[in-house]
């Protein structure tokens, strides 16, 4: 096959031969123009292809115009289906059959409102600079984590799992696309999705997540012209009335409330219940450190379990008037924390979460994570838009490759070491105002 590659024509860039990367240069009009490399070869001869960009080669690299790309409008096709596939071939483009897996770059198309990427290999997308954006298709990728709270003109979201790769998203936040009218993020590992703000809604496909159906607010499905996966909330029954004891299957953490006196848990027939209404009564500080200095005031006190990591800490549900909970060098994998909603303080170091919502904990002030050296799975995405008054945030030596900070204006400390995306670029204003900035910049 012959190698195809698209020269620009250089008449209006005399610099053509000596031009590298964020190299600035005069466009027709005389303001400058800055041309970015384009790392991924797939994604460069694609964007040649469709003739955007301004894209040329030159010793090995491929740089794209920033004013080109922006001038770009309506829509950018860059899908790696049988079809396009076959067309890119007989347009001679040497990678047509290459999967597209970086789209850095796109950041610099700014103009355009469709973007089609279906059937490549995107492990993450970054279109927060897309405002313009009403039609996103990213249908079979890889991409674990989806920010769009900056994509308010959405209208148009299909993204369904590659059948390539185990589901993925297991969150998403779509609070600020107001504007959507068809959903689609079928075959997903999502467990609960909250579609309150999305009154527009006129299509879902939710189906294939372990959360479906998904109970939505009636007026919102009573509209739907296709609900796949979705039930209206008018239909779900209400859950029946909580009875008076719980069992606590963590024999560490009910020994442990035990010694702490709280929930008056009690042992009946091998089993440790907890009063439910004894857990709401309890409020203040809730700590279940297991750290070596704790497991010696354990072990004295004569508590069994002692030495034993928390690995489950269901029952911790009840305990809703609780501020400051405190788990520090615990074995937890997860942990759900959405009905301790007057939660102040959290300290979590030193324990195997991989997934952590706190969406529903808008007080919390401390948030400090350092990741256990034993765990084999860490945070690769946090959303802390709903912690505005966050004043201390601790996620050091997780896998965090981005993290948004906007809406955390309260930040005094923040500290992020020991991540892949270090360091993180946060907001002037908030970067300024702190007394402890590890791993981030301004």
């Amino acid at each position: 096959m012959r190698t195809y590659r698209f020269t620009m024509l250089i008449a209006a860039c005399a610099c053509a031969a000596s031009c590298s990367t964020n190299d600035v240069v005069e466009g027709n009009d005389g303001t400058p123009d800055t041309r970015h490399v384009i790392p991924d070869v797939a994604f460069a001869e694609y964007l040649q292809y469709r003739g955007v960009g301004n894209v040329y080669e030159e010793e090995g690299a491929f740089t794209l115009s920033e004013r080109a790309a922006a001038a770009v409008t309506g829509k950018l096709d860059v899908r790696k289906n049988a079809g396009s596939i076959t067309a890119l071939e007989g347009a001679g483009v040497a990678s047509a059959a290459t999967k597209i897996a970086s789209l850095e770059g796109i950041q610099y198309f700014t103009g355009v409102d469709t973007l089609l990427l279906v059937s490549n290999e995107l492990t993450a997308l970054d279109v927060s600079a897309l405002a313009r954006l009403v039609m996103l298709d990213i249908n079979a990728n890889f991409i674990t984590s989806l920010d769009l709270s900056a994509n308010t003109a959405l209208t148009y979201l299909r993204f369904g799992a590659s059948a390539r790769t185990p589901a993925l998203l297991s969150g998403i936040d779509l609070s600020a696309n107001t504007a959507l009218e068809h959903l689609d993020l079928n075959g997903h590992a999502l467990a609960a999705i909250d579609l309150s703000a999305n009154t527009a809604l006129k299509e879902v496909d939710l189906s294939g997540n372990p959360g479906a159906p998904f109970a939505i607010p009636a007026a919102i499905f009573d509209r739907l012209t296709t609900g796949n996966g979705v039930v209206s909330d008018a239909d779900v029954p209400p859950p029946p009335p909580v009875d008076e004891t719980r069992e606590i299957a963590d024999v560490a953490f009910a020994e442990y409330l035990q010694y702490l006196q709280a929930g008056n848990v009690q042992l009946v027939d091998g089993k440790y219940l907890l009063d439910v209404a004894a857990a709401a009564t309890m409020t203040g500080k809730l700590d279940l450190r297991k750290n070596a200095n704790r497991i010696t005031v354990l072990t004295n006190a004569g508590v069994a379990s002692a030495a034993t990591k928390i690995t489950n800490l269901d029952g911790i549900q009840y305990f809703t008037n609780v501020d400051t909970l405190q788990l520090t060098s615990n074995e937890l994998p997860s942990i759900d924390l959405s009905a301790l909603a007057r939660l102040v303080y959290l300290d979590l170091n030193n324990n195997f979460v991989s997934s952590l919502d706190l969406s529903a904990n808008t007080a919390l002030k401390y948030l400090s994570f350092t990741a256990s050296t034993k765990a084999t799975e860490k945070l690769s995405s946090i959303n802390l838009s709903a912690n505005t008054a966050l004043v201390t945030l601790n996620l050091s030596s997780h896998a965090l490759a981005t993290i948004d900070l906007s809406a955390n204006t309260a930040l005094k400390s923040v500290t992020l070491t020991g991540n892949p995306g270090t360091p993180f670029t946060i907001p002037a204003a908030i970067f300024d105002q702190l007394t402890t900035a590890q791993g981030v910049q301004k």
